[in-house]
C-alpha cells in the first residue's frame, strides 16, 4: 500500500530528538527515563516477594522526593525562552510517544523514506491489552503521532481532527512493529493521512486521519492560553 523503496533520511530539526553527542543533562535525563521504563516494566511483571517490593517502593519514593525538590520546566517555559518550542530538540526529546527523555514513551524511532514517515518500536508488557498483545489504544496513539509527523514535516501547525482505525488482527508484544504514514491529500485547511502497522509482512491495523491546519498566530494563541499547573 505504501511501499516506495527509497533511502532512509532523518526528520527535520525540531521534529526529532537530539542525536549523536548530547549535553550531559540531556544524557542524564535519558538515562533516568530508560531506567524508569525498565523499572515500570518490572513493576508489572516481577514476581518478587512483598519485602522486595516494599524496598523497591521506598527507593522509588526517595528518588521521587529528590526530583520533586528541584525546579520544573514545562513545554510552555521552553516556548517562552526560545520563541517556538516546536523547533527545539528538547521539545521532541520529552514527547510522550517519541521522546527518549520521557519514561512513558516506548519510544518510537522515526525517520523519513521519501514521502513516508516510518517508525519502529518494540512494545513491552507495560503496553499489554489482551494477553500477549498490544492494547489497541497504543496502536492508535502511534498512528496519531506518525500522522502528525507527516503533516509537521510540511512546516504546518495542525491538530488532529479525526482518527479512524481498522484493526485487522492483534499486534503482538515483544516484536518489532513498523508504522508507515503518507500524506493522502491536502485541501484547504485539511490534511488527510493514511497510516498502517506491520508485524513483519503482516498488516495488523490501518488508519485514516484528518488534521486541521492552523494559522501560526492561532496556534501560538492556543498554546499561550494553557494555564500553568497548580504547584
Amino acid at each position: 500500500m505504501l511501499d516506495v523503496g527509497t533511502a532512509r533520511r532523518p526528520l527535520p530539526p525540531g521534529l526529532r530528538p537530539p542525536e549523536g553527542r548530547v549535553d550531559a543533562d540531556v544524557a542524564a535525563r535519558r538515562r533516568l527515563a530508560a531506567s524508569l521504563r525498565r523499572l515500570s516494566e518490572l513493576a508489572v511483571t516481577s514476581a518478587a516477594t512483598e519485602s522486595t517490593l516494599v524496598s523497591a517502593a521506598e527507593l522509588a519514593e526517595r528518588a521521587e522526593r529528590a526530583l520533586a525538590a528541584a525546579p520544573t520546566a514545562r513545554f510552555a517555559d521552553e516556548r517562552e525562552r526560545r520563541g517556538d518550542a516546536r523547533r527545539s530538540p528538547s521539545w521532541a526529546d520529552r514527547g510522550s510517544v517519541m521522546g527518549r527523555a520521557n519514561p512513558i514513551a516506548p519510544p518510537l524511532d522515526v525517520w523519513m523514506e521519501g514521502p513516508l514517515a516510518v517508525a519502529e518500536v518494540v512494545y513491552d508488557a507495560r503496553y499489554e491489552g489482551a494477553p500477549g498483545f498490544v492494547h489497541g489504544g497504543h496502536v492508535a496513539l502511534a498512528f496519531d503521532q506518525l500522522g502528525g509527523v507527516v503533516v509537521a514535516e510540511r512546516s504546518v501547525g495542525a491538530l488532529t481532527g479525526r482518527l479512524e482505525v481498522r484493526y485487522r488482527k492483534p499486534t503482538r508484544l515483544h516484536r518489532t512493529i513498523r508504522y508507515e504514514a503518507v500524506l493522502d491529500e491536502a485541501a484547504g485547511r485539511l490534511a488527510h493521512v493514511r497510516v498502517r502497522a506491520l508485524d513483519g509482512d503482516e498488516e495488523t491495523a490501518e488508519a485514516k486521519l484528518a488534521f486541521v491546519e492552523l494559522d501560526p498566530t492561532h496556534f501560538e494563541a492556543l498554546v499561550a492560553a494553557v494555564p500553568a499547573p497548580r504547584p
